[in-house]
């Protein structure tokens, strides 16, 4: 079967049409198409100061998401993620200076609520030739708030944000303690005088329950690791049916405090 004539004369033409920049025109194939556009001398930077800074907040709170996904104490919808509400929650509290994003980690939120939480506080003191570190809430909170989760995040001498310990008081009060919902021996580190050796972030959320079965639920839980409330709430063990959760409150301090 012979090639048609046209079919030989396009082939041919196809070969011997160079692509490329001439006479400001850009030449190119798309498959067998030939196509041609303005040559722009000028092109836009793809690497603005805007998009870098966009780019570098994006991925500071993609870190501290993952760094804090047992701690998100968020309820997912059928819209959105507990992760993606937590993002959205904490997007305005990062800034971006020069090509670099940074975030006040005492303004972070891991619940979406406003139902309020007391502010807690913390005590050293010595106990038995030994410093005796405590973390509380510091006024007795609404009769509705049945635990409080506490997440201890400690700045490394490098910089690195970690997650050194975490708590779940489940007692209001105790005789020996101050404050309500005390963690007692909280794993922050102090010196021989009773001060920090490192900068120390401390998260706290309460959760109330909807009802009596949903306090009977929650104690008969039989999972590790129950601090986890971000992993409880994943795997449904913990539900927007039968629990709700108090603002965020944080404490910080600093090395040599």
């Amino acid at each position: 079967m012979q090639t048609p004539p046209f079919l030989i004369l396009q082939i041919m033409t196809l070969q011997q049409i160079k692509t490329g920049k001439k006479a400001g025109i850009i030449t190119y194939y798309v498959g067998d198409t030939l196509l041609a556009r303005e040559y722009n001398p000028h092109p836009a930077n793809p690497r603005t100061l805007k998009q870098i800074q966009h780019r570098a907040k994006i991925k500071l709170l993609s870190q501290i998401g993952a760094l804090m996904r047992f701690c998100i104490a968020i309820f997912p919808t059928d819209e959105r993620s507990a992760r993606a509400q937590f993002s959205a929650l904490n997007w305005k509290k990062i800034s971006a200076q020069d090509e670099t994003a940074q975030i006040d980690y005492t303004q972070i939120v891991i619940s979406a609520s406003s139902f309020p939480l007391p502010p807690i506080d913390r005590s050293v003191s010595m106990v038995a030739d030994r410093w005796r570190k405590r973390i509380f809430v510091n006024e007795d909170p609404a009769e509705e708030v049945k635990r409080v989760f506490y997440y201890l995040f400690k700045k490394e001498t490098d910089g690195e944000f970690t997650l050194a310990d975490y708590y779940l008081s489940e007692r209001r009060t105790t005789p020996a303690n101050p404050g309500f919902f005390n963690w007692a021996g909280v794993g922050f580190e102090v010196d021989d005088s009773g001060h920090s050796l490192y900068d120390y972030v401390v998260y706290a959320v309460a959760m109330c329950d909807k009802s009596e079965e949903a306090t009977e639920k929650f104690l008969n839980l039989d999972v590790d690791y129950i601090e986890q409330v971000g992993r409880l709430i994943s795997e449904k063990l913990i539900t927007s049916a039968d629990y709700y959760f108090t603002e965020t409150r944080c404490i910080s301090w600093y090395r040599g405090d």
